[in-house]
C-alpha cells in the first residue's frame, strides 16, 4: 500500500467532522509511526506522542488532509513543527492547497 493510500484510510478514521488529517513517521522508507487527528491532538503530535521520549533524527513525517471536497492543504502548524524540531525530524512532506505535495525541511 503507498503512503498516501495509508494516509487517506488513516485520515478516515479521525472523529473530527470538520477536516481530518492524518500523519506517517518514515525513515529509509519504513513506517516507524502512523496516527490521525483527534479532537485534541494534532496527526502530528499524535506520532510523535508513539515515539516520545526517543530522539527521531533524520526522519520525515508525511501529512494528508481530507475534506468533504477532496485533498486539503495539511502543512503543520507552527507547535508541532516545533515539537518535530525537538524530536530530530528532517523533513515534512504535507498536501498544499492544490492538493500536490509539498517538501519542507524542518528547521
Amino acid at each position: 500500500m503507498s503512503f498516501q493510500k495509508l494516509l487517506i484510510k488513516t485520515a478516515k478514521l479521525s472523529p473530527v467532522k470538520q477536516f481530518k488529517h492524518a500523519s506517517i513517521l518514515t525513515k529509509g522508507g519504513a513506517i516507524l509511526a502512523v496516527d490521525y487527528n483527534g479532537n485534541f491532538y494534532h496527526a502530528e503530535a499524535n506520532v510523535l506522542k508513539q515515539l516520545w521520549p526517543s530522539k527521531i533524527k533524520g526522519t520525515t513525517m508525511i501529512n494528508i488532509r481530507i475534506t468533504q471536497t477532496g485533498i486539503g492543504m495539511s502543512r503543520p502548524c507552527k507547535n508541532c513543527l516545533n515539537l518535530m524540531k525537538l524530536m530530530g525530524v528532517a523533513k515534512v512532506i504535507y498536501t498544499g492547497r492544490d492538493g500536490k505535495n509539498v517538501m519542507e525541511r524542518v528547521r
